[in-house]
């Protein structure tokens, strides 16, 4: 009885004592999935969110017009941003990264990672999780868009769902 008043009182002051500290917490809505912009085919951002930090897998072109990508595994918030003060932004270090073949024998020792710059987003202004401000620098080059979630229409065996068929 005495361990599960001690345990109790620990909960409580645990409690307690945070209730003066910021506590970190992931976007939300939880912007997990696909983002793009509509008007430019070929590239997007993809989001997992973990706990109060998100994954960002960045999928464009490099100057030769080869796919490339680059990821910021530890993208956490940065406090409150520029374009709503109300809102936080999120940023973290991209990188470029490199391995085997796909095709081939695995050799971690040809895995590497090179950071090339950084990303930041927020939600945007009045688009309640709709659409995210995006902004990121690669080799000193920065691009900053809009996007919006891509959303995936459902399908049946007829073929796609529109809309206002779904349940």
């Amino acid at each position: 009885m005495q361990r599960i008043r001690n345990i109790a009182a620990g909960l409580m002051l645990t409690a307690f004592a945070g209730c003066d500290t910021a506590v970190a917490a992931g976007m939300s809505p939880d912007p997990t999935g696909l983002w793009f912009d509509p008007g430019e085919s070929g590239w997007g951002l993809s989001l997992v969110q973990s706990g109060d930090t998100i994954f960002a897998l960045l999928l464009v072109y490099d100057e030769q017009g080869r796919p490339t990508w680059y990821v910021a595994s530890d993208v956490t918030t940065d406090g409150p941003a520029g374009l709503d003060p109300g809102a936080m932004g999120y940023a973290g270090v991209l990188y470029r990264t490199s391995g085997p073949w796909f095709g081939g024998a695995f050799d971690p020792q040809s895995v590497s990672t090179t950071a090339v710059g950084m990303i930041r987003m927020q939600y945007a202004p009045d688009s309640q999780g709709h659409t995210l401000a995006l902004s990121y620098a690669v080799n000193g080059v920065t691009t900053a868009k809009q996007i919006e979630a891509q959303v995936q229409p459902h399908s049946s065996a007829n073929g796609p769902v529109e809309p206002s068929q779904q349940h």
